[in-house]
């Protein structure tokens, strides 16, 4: 083998040092003579990143520099200090030691220093390192829907020794089938993989994502990969809207309201009824079609609330509420054209079996005598006039030896 044999002086506190690799060892003199000897011949290896074997591999391709023999020819063994190969150590038992990473992909020069005495051997090995696609596996993941913003995945796993180096991002372009990115908002962080979605409101189902990661070498590989994404469905309330555009009306008229509707997300089938705060017993709601419908009487006048909602089976909806006011109708008495007759000194006597108020307040009011403010000549001054105040129905028993026309005034009082 051809050497080259150089003789330095060196002096006092010079130093060789053994820099470039993750172990270093220096030489230390005080005004000796040391010999410097570069090997003339070379050696070549290809190493792929992540590789493990740098050791087998420099022993077989690179024998005469690292073989077992040279191991034990008492010299100490270093990094040189010119070498590029930052991933390289030396352990004790003279065994290379290192493990290429995404960032040491491409071309370096280990230089190894051999030291016994005042001589140094360096041997020089040129190394490339070839890159590797990265390995991205994403796991499918499942959500709630309608929960707002939500991390979907904090890492996305590309393996650790490409984390760091490399970049991540979507693809929402490319993703097959039902894209998130069409029923959300998909983001992901560059650095570190961790992607969010924040799904569109009532959206539920499976959609995919799709993630990519470049690692960023001059001859490097981008990774793709597509995970599913499963938002499960959470049962939404039914929303009740409308109103009723009647809110005013007269006692004894009928009252209908179809303006109040519903929906319901999931198209569930939908019962509705009253709610507690409903007040208006005059007033029904159909449960199949929330169509409400009544009529008010005379014991309905004023207000009250109508408050009705549907349900689909689990959850109620919103409340649906309007205050109906019910107004009062004067009632009417139908005038008593008849004459009645009976004759003097008759005992107590029926005399009208019935006033006639409107039908519609039959049964709501009170019937009365108004015997003072009766005009002409009055049955109270000759003789004894009684009410039903239910039915108005009117007796007349007369004073003895009364004979003539006298007037009966009845009030009735809703």
């Amino acid at each position: 083998m051809k050497q080259l044999l150089t003789s330095l002086f060196i002096l006092p506190f010079l130093l060789i040092g053994c820099g470039g690799g993750e172990s270093t060892d220096e030489l230390s003199t005080v005004g000796r003579a040391v010999n410097t000897i570069r090997d003339a011949s070379s050696c070549s290896i290809t190493l792929n990143q992540n590789d493990t074997n740098i050791n087998t591999l420099l022993e077989t391709t690179c024998a005469g520099i690292f073989s077992d023999a040279l191991k034990n020819d008492g010299k100490k063994w270093s990094v040189g200090r010119d070498s590029t190969c930052g991933f390289i150590a030396i352990n004790a038992s003279k065994e290379i030691m290192g493990v290429p990473k995404n960032n040491h992909v491409g071309s370096c020069m280990f230089e190894l220093y051999k030291t016994k005495d005042d001589t140094i051997t360096i041997s020089t090995v040129n190394l490339t390192i070839t890159n590797k696609t990265p390995d991205l596996n994403i796991a499918d993941t499942v959500i709630l829907e309608d929960v707002g913003e939500v991390v979907i995945r904090t890492d996305a796993e590309v393996q650790a020794d490409e984390e760091g180096y490399g970049t991540y991002s979507l693809d929402n372009v490319n993703t097959s089938g039902t894209k998130c990115s069409d029923n959300g908002t998909l983001s992901i962080n560059a650095s570190n993989g961790e992607v969010r979605f924040y799904s569109n409101l009532n959206y539920f189902g499976n959609c995919n994502v799709k993630v990519l990661f470049d690692d960023k070498n001059s001859s490097g590989s981008t990774v793709v990969f597509e995970f599913v994404l499963g938002v499960t469905g959470v049962n939404d309330a039914p929303v009740v809207s409308g109103s009723c555009t009647t809110t005013s009306l007269n006692q004894d008229i009928g009252y209908t309201c179809t303006g109040v509707t519903a929906s319901d997300v999931e198209n569930d089938s939908l019962v509705w009824s009253t709610d507690t705060a409903h007040t208006c017993s005059w007033l029904n709601v159909n449960s199949s079609t929330g169509e409400v419908t009544g009529t008010p009487d005379d014991d309905d006048v004023g207000s009250c609330t109508l408050a009705i909602k549907t349900n689909d089976g689990t959850i109620d909806s919103n409340i649906y509420t309007e205050t109906i006011n019910v107004l009062n109708v004067t009632p009417v008495l139908n005038d008593l054209t008849n004459t009645l007759t009976i004759t003097e000194d008759d005992p107590a006597t029926t005399v009208i079996t019935d006033v006639n108020v409107s039908a519609d307040e039959e049964g709501f009011g009170i019937y009365s005598l108004d015997n003072v403010n009766t005009s002409g000549t009055k049955c109270s001054d000759n003789g004894s006039v009684s009410i039903n105040s239910s039915t108005g129905a009117v007796s007349f028993t007369p004073a003895a030896n009364y004979f003539g026309d006298c007037q009966v005034r009845v009030v009735f009082d809703d």
